[in-house]
């Protein structure tokens, strides 16, 4: 059952790159701490990857509401020959496995 978030809560912004792309993300944290949301910025305004990232956002958002922990959606991520994440979403995965579990 998906998780109701508090109306002010605590949040980070990073920003990396990506195949030469720049990327806003920035995380909203629960009471105990634990990310519960994620913003995804990146691309041109309006462009398709910018509207791809958004909606990925908000589909991680509810699968993190809904229990699901960031490590179970990372094992789904592709990977290149080299076994490197192969998308920003990949990245920012991992990054919250780092940060959160």
């Amino acid at each position: 059952m998906r998780q109701r978030l508090e109306d002010r809560r605590y949040s980070e912004t990073f920003e990396f790159e990506h195949d030469n792309v720049p990327f806003t993300v920035t995380y909203g944290r629960n009471q105990p701490g634990f990310i519960q949301e994620v913003f995804i910025n990146g691309g041109k305004i309006g462009s398709g990857l910018e509207v791809m990232v958004n909606d990925a956002a908000t589909v991680i958002s509810i699968a993190l509401q809904s229990e699901v922990r960031p490590k179970e959606l990372l094992k789904s991520m592709r990977r290149d020959p080299n076994g490197k994440l192969a998308s920003p979403i990949g990245l920012i995965l991992a990054d919250m496995v780092k940060n959160d579990g």
